[in-house]
């Protein structure tokens, strides 16, 4: 691997995805190892990304398939990591579990071309760039959004662009706001919008 590519990682959602298609941006980009960060690898739309199902087509392609979901995912089963019903961001990164699985991701970005894998299509509506991509990013990692047609979308673009999707601005009170202060103001509006709550859940499924 060259010196231009040891601290990038890239991430992906699967969505719905036909196999071939999924394959395909994994191919174009040279992926060389899925780390699923799904909390619960499994698709009730999809199931060929069910964990099994998946972990096999990648097997036959060479690409190498790794499980998470216990350390990177959303949905903690710890109490400690929730208020209330709902998900705490800032308390989830601190977590032991968390803190080991970024650590075996910077042990390993120079030596592979990992892509972290969730389900939403949309990055800025998952918790892969919402909340691992942040963390990576204070290591001072390169990380690119493969999307639906294959473009790459640089890590700060996405930012920026989560900035303009909430319609984050400075008052008239603030004219020395930084774009980087509006940044971690729009963070902070998705980590509530998209963070997991366990009464909405069980709301959905009665």
């Amino acid at each position: 691997m060259s010196q231009a590519t040891k601290n990038f990682i890239f991430t992906i959602g699967h969505s719905n995805y036909p196999m071939d298609k999924y394959m395909t941006l994994l191919k174009q980009h040279n992926i060389s190892l899925i780390a699923d960060v799904r909390s619960e690898p499994y698709s009730g739309y999809c199931p060929h990304f069910n964990k099994a199902e998946i972990e096999h087509y990648l097997m036959v392609e060479k690409i190498r398939y790794v499980f998470m979901g216990t350390e990177l995912g959303a949905r903690p089963k710890s109490s400690q990591y929730y208020d209330g019903n709902k998900i705490n961001f800032e308390k989830l990164v601190k977590g032991k579990e968390f803190q080991q699985g970024i650590h075996w991701l910077l042990e390993h970005i120079p030596n592979e071309r990992i892509a972290l894998m969730c389900s939403e299509k949309e990055p800025l509506d998952c918790h892969r760039m919402i909340l691992l991509s942040r963390q990576l990013k204070y290591h001072q990692i390169s990380i690119n959004h493969i999307l639906e047609d294959g473009t790459l979308e640089e890590h700060n673009q996405a930012e920026l662009r989560l900035v303009r999707y909430l319609k984050i601005e400075p008052t008239l009170f603030e004219p020395d706001v930084t774009e980087q202060e509006l940044i971690d103001r729009a963070y902070k509006q998705q980590q509530e919008n998209i963070s997991f709550s366990v009464e909405a859940t069980q709301k959905a499924h009665k």
